[in-house]
C-alpha cells in the first residue's frame, strides 16, 4: 500500500509542475475529438473537413478559455448548416445563441461537460458524465450536459427537416413553417432527452449532496450512490416513457464514470481516516466543532545513508583537533 501512495505523490508532483502543458495537450486532444465527432455527423462545409483546418481550430481551442472554445464550435456547426440550407442555418444560429447565453448564465466554466456529450454519445457512454460532474463541478452541471445532448437531437432533426424547405439559397414561407413545427414537434416528443435531464439531475444532485456529508469514505459513497441512482432511475423513466434504452450502456457508463471518478478523487486527496481527530474550540461569539482528517502524503525520495566505522571516527576527530590547534 505504502508503494501506491509513493507512486501518487510522484504522479502529482510531476502533473503539477508540468500542469499548464498537460492542460493544453488534454484540451488539443479533446478538441480534436470534438471537430471529429461534428464533421463526422454534418460534414456539409468540405473545407472544414479537412484535417489540418480541425488541428488548426484544436490548438486554437487549447489556449483560449473554454467559454470561446464553445463559441468556436458553435461557428463551424453554423458553417454547415448554412451550407445545408440558409434558412436552417439560420434557424440554428437563433436556437444555439439562446443556449450558449443560458450556458454562459448557469456554468461557463463546464464547457467540458457540454462538448464531452456530444463526443460521448457517439459510444452511447454519455451517462458517464452525470457522475463526474456532480464529484467535480455542482448540479448546475446539468444544464450543459443536457444542452449537448438537445444540440446533438437538435441538429438531426434539423439536417431532416432541410428537405422540406430545400437546399441552399430556397425560400418558401409555407415550407419554413412546416420545417419550424416539425422540428419543435420532434425535439418536444423526444423522451430521451427528458430521461437524460431527470437521470443527470438525480445523479448529481446524489453525488453532490453526499459528498458534503463528513462520515468516513463520504466522496467514494457518494460516487457509488449517484451511479446506482442514475442506473435506477433511468430504467424507470425508460419504462414510464416507453423508450428502448440501451441497457448495457446505461450500466457500463454509470460504472465507468463511477471508477474514473473515484481514481481521480483518489489522485486528487487521500486522507488516513484512523488519524482523524475532533477538535473544539470557542471564541467570544460562537463554539466551533471541527473534525480534522489529515491528507496521506508519503516521500518516495531515496535517503543516502553514510556508514561511519571506528576508522572514519578517528581520522574526523584527528581534524577537527588539527583545526583547533591551527585556531
Amino acid at each position: 500500500m505504502t508503494e501506491l501512495f509513493v507512486m501518487r505523490d510522484k504522479i502529482s508532483r510531476f502533473v503539477k509542475e508540468y500542469e499548464t502543458w498537460f492542460l493544453i495537450i488534454a484540451k488539443f486532444i479533446g478538441m480534436m475529438f470534438v471537430f471529429n465527432c461534428v464533421n463526422s455527423q454534418l460534414g456539409y462545409f468540405e473545407i472544414l473537413d479537412n484535417p489540418m483546418v480541425n488541428v488548426l481550430l484544436s490548438l486554437i481551442c487549447s489556449i483560449i478559455p473554454g467559454s470561446f472554445s464553445v463559441f468556436i464550435v458553435a461557428a463551424v456547426i453554423t458553417a454547415h448548416m448554412m451550407k445545408l440550407s440558409v434558412l436552417i442555418g439560420a434557424l440554428v444560429i437563433v436556437v444555439m445563441l439562446i443556449l450558449y447565453l443560458m450556458f454562459l448564465k448557469f456554468a461557463p466554466e463546464q464547457s467540458v461537460v457540454l462538448l464531452a456529450v456530444p463526443v460521448l454519445m457517439q459510444y452511447d457512454m454519455h451517462f458517464m458524465i452525470p457522475i463526474l460532474a456532480g464529484m467535480f463541478f455542482s448540479p448546475y452541471a446539468v444544464v450543459p450536459a443536457v444542452i449537448g445532448l438537445f444540440m446533438v437531437k437538435f441538429l438531426g432533426y434539423a439536417c431532416g427537416a432541410a428537405s422540406i424547405v430545400g437546399t441552399g439559397m430556397s425560400f418558401n414561407l409555407d415550407a419554413i413553417v412546416e420545417a419550424m413545427g416539425t422540428i419543435i414537434g420532434q425535439v418536444t416528443d423526444d423522451k430521451m432527452i427528458w430521461l437524460y435531464a431527470i437521470a443527470a439531475a438525480v445523479a448529481m444532485a446524489v453525488v453532490f449532496i453526499i459528498s458534503q456529508f463528513s462520515f468516513d469514505y463520504a466522496w467514494y459513497a457518494a460516487i457509488a450512490a449517484g451511479a446506482a441512482a442514475e442506473i435506477v432511475v433511468a430504467f424507470f423513466c425508460a419504462a414510464a416513457f416507453g423508450i428502448d434504452l440501451n441497457i448495457i450502456g446505461l450500466v457500463a457508463g454509470a460504472v465507468i464514470g463511477a471508477l474514473l471518478a473515484m481514481l481521480l478523487q483518489f489522485m486528487k486527496c487521500a486522507v488516513d481516516y484512523s488519524r482523524k481527530e475532533y477538535v473544539q474550540f470557542e471564541d467570544d461569539d460562537y463554539y466551533y466543532y471541527v473534525k480534522a482528517i489529515p491528507k496521506i502524503s508519503v516521500s518516495g525520495a531515496e535517503k543516502n545513508v553514510v556508514k561511519v566505522n571506528s576508522q572514519t571516527k578517528k581520522s574526523v576527530k584527528n581534524g577537527v583537533q588539527a583545526s583547533q590547534e591551527n585556531k
